[in-house]
């Protein structure tokens, strides 16, 4: 039997008039484009945005959990799906925003969206599986953890 909580098939508001970087359903981050984002076509590297899908989800886990499960699991990658639809080039002020999706049994689904302004640069769906730390292998995700990974009321 699977237990799904929710998904994420949502179109994101506008997130600039909420007044918080982390706001409901959505977490999200800005960064500034910086030198060593590029790559030698001057644009920001598709394993920087790897990176950044990375990054996010580890400060949204820690947002959402202050810690509460790390001395239990871990999450690893099984898949990225990416998709690049515009670059982003030096300076650029981005928006990463990220939530979680459909959850079940081991696994759980991330989406990652990066914008400059309005306009879509990067669509990402990463499925994580969550990892028993003392047995080192996956694990159904509990209700404890179900819950945490619940948007905000």
């Amino acid at each position: 039997m699977s237990r799904k909580f929710w998904k994420a098939d949502i179109q994101l508001p506008d997130y600039k008039s909420m007044g918080s970087d982390r706001i409901s359903k959505y977490f999200i981050e800005t960064l500034i484009v910086k030198e060593e984002h590029l790559d030698s076509l001057r644009h920001v590297n598709n394993q920087i945005y790897l990176q950044w899908v990375n990054d996010i989800a580890k400060s949204h886990w820690a947002f959402l959990t202050s810690g509460k499960f790390d001395q239990r699991y871990f999450w690893v990658i099984r898949r990225h799906e990416i998709d690049y639809l515009r670059p982003a080039h030096l300076n650029d002020m981005l928006n990463i925003l990220t939530w979680v999706g459909e959850t079940e049994g081991v696994w759980s689904v991330r989406h990652v969206q990066i914008k400059k302004g309005e306009e879509l640069l990067v669509d990402v769906k990463t499925t994580w599986i969550l990892i028993d730390k003392e047995k080192n292998r996956p694990m159904r995700i509990s209700e404890e953890v179900l819950e945490a990974l619940k948007p905000n009321k």
